[in-house]
């Protein structure tokens, strides 16, 4: 989704350079109204879902998306939401979706059921999706049931999951057979080498891509049969099979070429996570492999081997498990889901957060450029309210400031507004406008 606006792909009112909202908008509404047009019907039909039904919707995003991605595809939900009629539309709860990231949720679900971990413990979770690969590191809270407490490093992510060693498995079949255009006369019309190597995937998926482990098996030779493909000992074709290979001794490795550049784009993202929390005192024990990557033999044999190499360090002196789940698969593919149920049923006793974007509310401030405190009015202009004969500047004050680590319970002070109509006013609307900025502020108080 992130890729589809910051690189402008889908457009109808925007440019390249000027992307509108509304390109993926409507897109994203549409996908959304299917889906949950088809949750409403198995609702009804398993658990006697209504109209009346009360409904709360839990968003889970990636930590590398930008907030403001995250708000069109919160948009896009409540919109949806409404086209529906998915429940009782008319509460809150519906209007404001519930959005934690992946690593977040992830975290929430290990703990409801995991024992290996204890008060004030700080931990990473590793997030290995289809798409994205996120990496954060939490702190335990000091009391039982365990809690997050908050997030202890800024979060690191990443474009590497297991959806592009499809990609890399299907551009590596393709770049082998493109000078083999003979292949096409001896398919059915219509066909093209994409749609040959197509064949190829569903069985890379479900086998070679979750059981092999790159790091242990030398010699390995997997076979494709391709009837009509021509003998070439340069590209390894044999009698009708294209012959992949991982010897493992420093030749063409062709395994080796699919997965490490994923597997190293996962490393030093996990890295990255360790040395910050080295430099800052936090003694991570602890890593927690999750989801369809995580389930990967060779994946996690990568970072075991790395975080081998990490405990040996002097800086560092001390073992570091990884900790994938309780058998082969590791933790359900529904980890994410069920821990973002888990966090939206219990807000109150979730973790501190960094605001991901800075909020203000529109307010008119008296001008006064002379007095203590308000030396920023002398550079503006300010403007005449011919009501009060006052002037004013008129100014955001920023409540929440980007980065800015806000408890799970928070009551900000109230606002003191006043309103100014002339007397001949029939109508008298009063209105509040919040500000949004994904850039730091560091002050209070900014003209517009």
């Amino acid at each position: 989704m992130e890729i589809l606006i910051d690189n402008g792909i889908i457009r109808k009112h925007g440019s390249k350079d000027n992307p509108d909202v509304r390109d993926v908008l409507d897109i994203f509404t549409d996908f959304l109204v299917k889906v949950l047009n088809h949750t409403k019907e198995q609702l009804i039909q398993l658990h006697n879902f209504s109209s009346q039904s009360i409904v709360e919707f839990a968003l889970t995003v990636p930590t590398i998306w930008s907030p403001n991605v995250s708000r069109i595809l919160q948009t896009a939900l409540q919109t949806a939401a409404r086209l529906v009629k998915f429940g009782n539309i008319s509460t809150k709860k519906v209007g404001i979706p519930y959005i934690v990231s992946e690593p977040e949720a992830a975290a929430i679900y290990m703990l409801a059921g995991n024992s290996s971990v204890h008060p004030r413990e700080t931990f990473i979770i590793a997030d290995c999706g289809g798409g994205t690969v996120d990496i954060i590191t939490y702190e335990i809270g000091t009391e039982h049931p365990l809690r997050l407490s908050e997030e202890k490093v800024t979060p690191g992510g990443d474009n590497c999951g297991s959806n592009y060693l499809n990609e890399n498995w299907k551009n590596m079949l393709l770049n082998k057979l493109k000078d083999e255009s003979y292949l096409l006369n001896m398919w059915p019309a219509g066909e093209s080498l994409e749609s040959i190597v197509n064949r190829f995937i569903p069985n890379f998926e479900n086998d070679h891509k979750r059981r092999k482990d790159l790091t242990s098996l030398f010699g390995l030779k997997t076979r494709l049969h391709l009837p009509g493909l021509k003998e070439n000992a340069e590209k390894r074709f044999d009698d009708g099979h294209i012959v992949i290979i991982n010897f493992g001794y420093g030749n063409r490795q062709d395994w080796e070429e699919l997965f490490n550049p994923l597997l190293e784009r996962v490393k030093k993202l996990l890295h990255a996570q360790l040395f910050t929390a080295l430099e800052k005192g936090l003694k991570v024990k602890k890593v927690f492999l999750l989801r369809r990557f995580g389930a990967s033999p060779s994946l996690r044999s990568y970072l075991r081997n790395h975080l081998r190499e990490m405990s040996n360090k002097p800086e560092v002196g001390y073992d570091i498990e990884l900790v994938t789940g309780n058998d082969a698969s590791g933790y359900p593919v529904t980890a994410v889901s069920c821990g973002a149920v888990l966090a939206a049923l219990n807000k109150n006793n979730g973790p501190a957060r960094r605001a991901q974007s800075s909020y203000g509310i529109f307010r008119k401030e008296l001008y006064q450029p002379t007095v203590l405190g308000f030396e920023a009015h002398r550079n503006c202009t300010a403007r005449n309210c011919s009501i009060e004969n006052q002037d004013y500047l008129y100014v955001v004050n920023y409540f929440v400031f980007k980065d800015s680590l806000i408890p799970p319970r928070h009551r900000f002070e109230p606002w003191i507004s006043i309103h100014a109509f002339p007397e001949e006013y029939e109508t008298w609307i009063c209105e509040e406008l919040i500000y949004v900025s994904d850039r730091t502020k560091c002050s209070n108080s900014w003209s517009t």
